[in-house]
């Protein structure tokens, strides 16, 4: 097996290393050379999947033979096969013989891929996915939607750690991933206006390149102010849990480990019956499934993909006018924070509130095309039953208008449920399609 030292050696090694390691210390350092950008970072991050591959494979022996495999055979479909199976085949082998976790395996397999990558050998690789395992533990022992909702609001309750307490928080009120979280500066949360009842947040995922747009809720507010105080000696460039993300991220989520085994012994004892291949407890949620439980509630609520991608950072299947922020992402998040944390509505509407409504529902063509997608099934709803039920709101906007006046206030809410009770927009609309 070839150590760290005999890698070294080799000029492919160096110019995978300068490329890949330099990507990680543009922000932290300019300028390094390459000894120094190896001291500064943990090699095994890199090179641990390169010294198995080559343990593994029976094709080649060093870094040099791939190179010149791909030189001479990169027209001959059937050689570039072989290198495709052996690099698609590494992580089985990985799991099988080194007894390696999935998200290890991944990460592993990951490492010989930037090599690749980064000496100019293009693949294309279907992904290996560390859920589908996670996944297949959770369907053998019939966990619902319902239990990982409780599952995300009972761990909080076991987690002290400030850092991890607004990362947990800010994970389950947004829906966004680690990386985005992490990334942000306080300068970002410093400059926000706190005197508003949701705050937008935007930004980008660096890796992809995908906008998101989102919002700190009063709740998380609360939190984040603490967080600020806690950290007033930070500088305002300085990321949220340090500028070394990865290494904030193991902290953290050791952590986060001690307290899902607190809840699963105290809530949720069948996760406990999940084992990995070395006997260890094998974890079915994680850090990430915070993310996972917000897009579920999303799903539920129909929310339209456009918005709920762009809630998650997700590349959405559509075009969306990231530019323009409407009054309809704010509606829709509201809905999802109230599906996750059971928020009531205000049902004491007044007369204006209400009237708001059904003018926007008329007028807005954007919000109406939206809200007609949200429950349309299976496109069985046209444009000419849409123009229907715009009429129909209209004329019950005039009609709910002669039935209520300023001193009966609080009837208005009765008077829309009576209306509207225990019926869908989709029933509403069948009644014009005669």
């Amino acid at each position: 097996m070839m150590t760290n030292k005999e890698l070294l050696e080799f000029a492919e090694i160096k110019k995978y290393l300068d490329l890949a390691i330099g990507k990680k210390k543009a922000k932290i350092g300019a300028n390094l050379t390459l000894k120094e950008k190896i001291k500064s970072v943990n090699l095994s991050q890199y090179l641990r999947g390169v010294i198995y591959f080559f343990e593994y494979s029976k094709l080649f022996k060093n870094p040099s033979e791939i190179i010149d495999f791909w030189k001479e055979n990169r027209d001959n479909d059937a050689k570039i096969d072989l290198l495709f199976k052996e690099i698609t085949d590494f992580p089985i082998w990985l799991k099988s013989i080194k007894n390696l976790g999935d998200s290890t395996c991944v990460s592993y397999q990951a490492h010989i891929r930037g090599f690749l990558s980064n000496n100019n050998i293009r693949l294309t690789f279907k992904n290996y996915k560390p859920k589908t395992q996670k996944r297949k533990s959770q369907n053998k022992l019939g966990i619902t939607y319902e239990e990982m909702k409780e599952f995300a609001h009972k761990i909080k309750e076991y987690i002290t750690d400030l850092d991890l307490k607004v990362l947990c928080e800010f994970l389950h009120r947004t829906g966004l991933s680690y990386k985005e979280i992490a990334d942000i500066t306080f300068e970002t949360l410093r400059n926000k206006d706190y005197n508003q009842e949701y705050i937008l947040i935007a930004g980008d995922r660096e890796k992809t390149s995908v906008d998101y747009v989102n919002f700190l809720s009063p709740d998380l507010q609360k939190l984040i102010l603490d967080f600020l105080r806690v950290n007033q000696e930070k500088e305002d460039s300085d990321k949220l849990f340090g500028a070394d993300t990865n290494y904030a991220y193991h902290k953290l989520d050791m952590k986060f480990n001690t307290a899902y085994t607190k809840t699963c012994e105290n809530h949720f004892p069948r996760l406990l019956t999940i084992k990995t291949s070395k006997g260890n407890m094998k974890k079915l949620f994680s850090l990430h499934s915070f993310r996972s439980v917000f897009k579920t509630a999303s799903d539920n609520l129909r929310i339209i993909p456009e918005n709920r991608d762009l809630f998650i950072a997700h590349k959405s299947e559509k075009m969306t006018n990231y530019d323009l922020i409407s009054d309809e992402l704010l509606s829709d998040y509201k809905l999802i924070e109230s599906e996750l944390f059971g928020k009531k509505t205000n049902e004491s509407a007044t007369i204006d509130q209400v009237f708001d409504i059904l003018k926007d529902l008329v007028s807005n063509n954007g919000k109406r095309k939206a809200i007609f997608r949200k429950y349309q099934e299976n496109n069985e709803i046209d444009m000419t039953t849409e123009i229907r039920g715009v009429l129909f709101l209209e004329q019950f906007a005039l009609n709910l208008e002669k039935k209520i006046t300023e001193n009966v206030m609080e009837n208005v809410m009765i008077e829309v449920k009576k209306n509207f009770q225990n019926l869908s927009l989709k029933d509403l609309l069948s009644t014009f399609q005669k």
